[in-house]
This record gives structure tokens, sequence and C-alpha cells, in this order.
């Protein structure tokens, strides 16, 4: 996939931000359940003096249980980038950049595969946005002349043109829009 439909600044941002938020979110996830675990425990056992002891450990698992989200979005990045990583060759080598051939390759629901590639653009891994009417994604560096696809009469091959007279990549043969 050419350098000007995505933006890889933005993934590996997003990459090493998302291992960060992962970590930070199970360290402090782990760290405030132990505090709540073994105040529960002093509360259990008839340490605790207060209604400060008594109250602490229901605060530490709820500061352990505000770790989550963190924990569920960063696991999202990871997933959508491991899927973009999936998509961008398939992309590559699929001329008009349907939606349900994507899918159909990579054997993927139409739905999520519509979904992930609108995230995707959104976060501005794609630079582009998926079309809903024509069930392709288009990348705003392509020419704003339509690109048709055409089976070569000749050998078959699947081709990319853009004007009448194109000829076939593979064996020359001319082909019609």
């Amino acid at each position: 996939m050419a350098n000007e439909q995505n933006n890889p600044f933005r993934i590996v941002c997003d990459t090493w931000l998302a291992r960060i938020g992962s970590f930070n979110a199970w360290f402090w996830l782990v760290l405030w359940a132990l505090m709540g675990i073994v105040g529960l425990g002093d509360l259990m056992n008839g340490k605790a003096a207060d209604t400060v002891d008594k109250v602490m450990p229901f605060v530490s698992f709820g500061f352990a249980a505000a770790n989550i989200p963190l924990l569920l979005a960063s696991r999202k990045t990871k997933r959508l980038i491991k899927d973009f990583r999936l998509y961008g060759p398939v992309l590559a080598h699929e001329p008009d950049k349907s939606v349900p051939q994507l899918a159909a390759a990579l054997n993927k629901p139409l739905e999520e595969v519509k979904g992930q590639l609108t995230e995707m653009c959104r976060r501005g891994y794609f630079n582009g946005y998926l079309d809903h009417q024509r069930q392709q994604l288009v990348f705003a560096a392509q020419p704003q002349s339509p690109v048709h696809v055409r089976y070569c009469p000749g050998c078959g091959a699947k081709n990319a043109i853009k004007k009448t007279g194109d000829a076939c990549r593979y064996c020359g043969a001319p082909l019609n829009v």
C-alpha cells in the first residue's frame, strides 16, 4: 500500500499508546485490587478500627474497576491495528477496493469489516473514507476519474482501467470501459 494511502506515524503512535495503556491499566487494576483484598481481609478479621478502614476496601475495588475501560480500549486498538495489517496487503492488490471482496478474502462478516474500516479511516490509518453506497474504500490520494474493473477477454485477468483503450497488464489485449 502506498504511503499516501495510510498514515504509518499514526499507526505506530496508536500501537505504543495501546501498549502503554494496557500496561498501565493492568498495573493499577492489580494494585488497587490487591489493596482492596488486603483491606477486606482486615475488615473480616475485625482489624478495621474506624469508618475509613471499613470503606477503603470498597473504594479500592472501585478504583480497580475504573481501569477496565482503559484496558478494553487498549485491547480494541490492538485488535484494530492487527486487522489493519491484514487489510492493507489485501487492499493493495484489490484494484476497486471493494469491501465485500475484502470481507470474502478474509473470511469475515461484511458488517464487521465495514465497521472496522470506518474506524480505521476515522483514526487516520487510511487516508480516505468508506463509500457505503458503492461499498468501496475510497482514498483521498486517488484521482477523481473513475476506475473500472474489467476482466480481460484474452487471459481473464482482473484489470483496473480508467479509459477506453487501456490494455491488459498481463497479456496486452485491449480493454473497454
